[in-house]
C-alpha cells in the first residue's frame, strides 16, 4: 500500500462545507495527522489529508466519494476549486501540532 496525500481548496459557501467534508473524509479513512518515523504525529495543513491505497486510481475513487458524500449530507453544491492528490514516496513534516 502507498501513502497518498490530498490537498484541495473548496468554495466559500453557505453552509460552509469544509466540516462535513472533513466527517466524510475521516469516515473513510482518511486522516489530517500524519505519523512520523519517531512515532509522533503532526497534524497537516488545513485542508490536506492522507490515507493509503493500492493505487492513485482507488485514492481518485475514495476522493469523489468524500465530495458526493459532502453534498448529499448537506443538501447543497460542494465546489472544489482544486485538487491535487500525489504519492507520497518521500516527505518531510513540520507542524505547530504534534502528538
Amino acid at each position: 500500500m502507498t501513502r497518498f496525500i490530498l490537498s484541495y481548496d473548496l468554495e466559500k459557501t453557505k453552509p460552509d462545507p469544509h466540516p462535513e467534508f472533513l466527517r466524510q473524509a475521516e469516515a473513510l479513512g482518511w486522516s489530517k495527522w500524519i505519523k512520523l518515523a519517531d512515532g509522533k504525529f503532526n497534524k497537516l495543513p488545513n485542508t490536506t489529508l492522507h490515507k493509503s491505497f493500492e493505487n492513485i486510481e482507488d485514492a481518485n475513487k475514495s476522493y469523489s466519494d468524500i465530495v458526493s458524500k459532502t453534498k448529499a449530507a448537506l443538501n447543497a453544491t460542494v465546489n472544489v476549486e482544486k485538487v491535487i492528490i500525489i504519492e507520497d514516496s518521500r516527505s518531510r513534516s513540520f507542524s505547530n501540532e504534534v502528538k
